[in-house]
């Protein structure tokens, strides 16, 4: 289908306009010996919108100027037509050609048998830190019914197939073709004998054509990550950090740093590397490690992260939370019974409640020379004043100490005159 050798088109801007003559006359030469039949192609349907991001004219050898978007020649009115690079990659919509109709980007099928490559739909991906479209886009005048309402070919030998890449038909050293963008597109695609070569980088003059560009919103992106999760004391968990796109074209590098964090009881380590690059579908992902020292109190943790895009410098922050769980982790809760109306020479039993259940040792200390080695004690007082117990419960996973007071009245303070 392709004859790869024979790249005497390639770097020859100077001739595409008057190319545009002979193309057309090409192209009715091929119309003849090939005895290929067209339909009639009317540029009144809405195939788009407006608002597709991709404009501009490229140029095909055999049958000229292709356009990107009705915007190119004020057309919109008529038909509303035009291609657009989504935030993921993929293209979508409608390029139009006087000399053979619509050619559509996207929700394609029935790609070529002898399709070596890894894409089909037309995609714009990063390739070694270029951007370059792949896969497949197709001119519908090569559909059995004229308008990809059908993905069944012709019969006459032209199917309207237009690759982006070398890759697809596997000839990348013989003809290492492809399309290319930077801030501008450039490189070639092949349109078969029909079409021909398609020049992305046609040099364009006022009034005869505009160049392809790409529309592009000012970059920007979203930092995100899951909801807190329960990290047990000397164990660790991985959390995933998101970088997603929602405006530009990826490819930028999202870098990650810890911005604060308080680290009582635990660490945070990169797995390497500690960065992303928003790919073909405009998001990307690193990931956190999170170690919680064994004898860790549980509780909320968190600290924030903050993400660094290498080519806009756009930071971003994002709050990484998580709970820490120890369940050999020993708590106490101290208390006086009674609590109040306490009055001298009354009975005050101190208390302690310890989890998780087990054989402890205690060691109670506390005004008016309280003492013992229980989870209770008993104590009377004569005197009034507010009393302090403190409790040391020892023996577990770790030393838990616990306080508690208490008010004591003489008998007089409660009476009424």
């Amino acid at each position: 289908m392709l004859n790869v050798k024979d790249m005497s088109l390639f770097g020859h801007k100077r001739t595409r306009r008057a190319l545009l003559g002979g193309a057309i006359t090409t192209f009715l030469f091929l119309y003849g010996v090939m005895g290929l039949q067209f339909p009639s192609f009317g540029i009144n349907q809405v195939q788009a919108g407006t608002n597709d991001n991709l404009s501009g004219d490229i140029f095909a050898e055999n049958i000229g100027y292709i356009s990107l978007n009705c915007t190119n020649d004020n057309s919109c009115a008529t038909s509303e037509y035009g291609v657009n690079i989504n935030l993921d990659g993929t293209l979508e919509g409608y390029a139009w050609s006087s000399a053979i109709g619509w050619i559509k980007f996207g929700g394609l099928s029935d790609f070529p048998e002898d399709n070596t490559g890894e894409y089909e739909d037309a995609v714009m991906v990063s390739d070694g830190g270029v951007k370059k479209i792949k896969g497949w886009a197709r001119a519908c005048g090569g559909t059995a019914t004229g308008d990809c309402s059908t993905m069944d070919s012709r019969t006459d030998g032209w199917d309207g197939w237009i690759s982006f890449s070398c890759e697809n038909n596997d000839v990348c050293g013989d003809s290492n073709y492809e399309v290319t963008y930077t801030t501008i597109f450039d490189g070639y695609a092949w349109g078969a004998d029909v079409v021909g070569w398609i020049e992305w980088n046609p040099t364009c003059e006022p009034g005869v054509c505009d160049d392809p560009i790409l529309n592009e919103e000012p970059f920007d992106y979203t930092l995100n990550v899951g909801d807190p999760v329960d990290i047990y004391a000397g164990n660790s968990k991985t959390v995933v950090l998101t970088a997603d796109m929602i405006a530009g074209t990826f490819g930028d590098i999202v870098e990650f740093s810890v911005l604060s964090a308080n680290f009582e009881g635990f660490t945070v380590s990169y797995p390497d590397p500690s960065y992303c690059e928003l790919a073909d579908n405009g998001s990307c992902s690193s990931s956190i490690n999170i170690d919680v020292d064994p004898d860790a109190v549980p509780g909320p943790r968190n600290f924030i992260v903050q993400g660094y895009s290498v080519d806009s410098g756009l930071v971003k922050e994002v709050t990484v939370s998580f709970n820490v769980k120890n369940d050999s982790y020993v708590t106490a809760t101290c208390s006086p019974n009674p609590s109040s109306d306490v009055k001298v020479g009354d009975m005050v039993t101190w208390s302690v409640d310890v989890l998780p259940p087990g054989n402890y040792a205690y060691s109670w200390t506390g005004t008016d020379d309280l003492a013992g080695t229980s989870p209770s004690v008993n104590k009377k007082y004569d005197l009034k004043g507010t009393k302090e117990a403190m409790v040391t419960v020892s023996g577990g996973s770790n030393d838990v100490t616990c306080e508690a007071s208490v008010l004591v009245n003489t008998k007089s303070d409660y009476e009424e005159f």
